[in-house]
């Protein structure tokens, strides 16, 4: 075909794929492997660019989540999708779990072996001291200014993120916010601090577990 001066293969699954409605190319995305389907193709790396940034933006601190938001909200596009923020800052007695439960289920390693494994990556990237949350709030204060429309923000450290069924079910909230000891006061004082000099006022700031009155904001459980 080359040699004919035809197009060759490459180039007719590009005008097939280019014929596909977005909107079924982004449907597709939602179940398979995004960064690989993004990589296979430029026309459909932009087809699917909404989906790098959602309504809902959720973060943990054991992840660079803060980084990701910084970048999404320097994209007007992706920073227009943005309306809420969520981060959980969740800990667990990782020492009285590993005695009680994990670590005692030596009769089946091979099953337990994956769970162990999250548990370890879990205790790796935990934050170093209480009052040392692996999330840098210089980066989130100037994400949430580029955030036009951002109109919801809740911290958490009383509800599991956790999907893990195993891990799930020995969360404690009492015990995560003894865990953060003074973490939950001073990153909800900072956080309403720059989110009250917001030009464009919250609807729904939300905090957990303790309530946080200011001007025009207001933190509840």
């Amino acid at each position: 075909m080359e040699t004919l001066g035809l197009p060759g293969p490459n180039a007719y699954r590009r005008f097939v794929l280019e014929l596909l409605p977005v909107e079924l190319i982004v449907f597709i995305a939602t179940m398979l492997d995004f960064q690989n389907l993004r990589l296979s193709s430029k026309y459909i790396a932009g087809a699917v660019r909404r989906l790098l940034s959602l309504e809902e933006f959720v973060g943990l601190p054991v992840r660079p989540d803060a980084q990701r938001l910084s970048h999404l909200s320097r994209e007007p596009f992706l920073a227009g999708r943005i309306r809420s923020v969520n981060f959980s800052f969740a800990r667990m007695n990782y020492e009285y779990v590993k005695s009680r439960k994990i670590f005692r289920w030596r009769q089946d390693y091979d099953r337990t072996r994956p769970l162990v494994q999250l548990w370890e990556c879990y205790l790796a990237s935990e934050a170093s001291s209480a009052d040392n949350p692996h999330v840098d709030l210089d980066i989130l204060e100037a994400a949430f200014w580029r955030l036009v429309n951002l109109d919801t923000v809740c911290l958490s450290w009383s509800k599991s993120p956790w999907k893990n069924k195993e891990i799930r079910g020995w969360f404690d909230d009492e015990a995560s916010v003894m865990v953060a000891q003074h973490e939950p006061f001073n990153v909800q004082s900072t956080i309403l601090d720059l989110l009250t000099k917001r030009k464009k006022p919250l609807k729904s700031p939300t905090n957990r577990p303790s309530e946080v009155q200011a001007p025009n904001v207001a933190l509840c459980p």
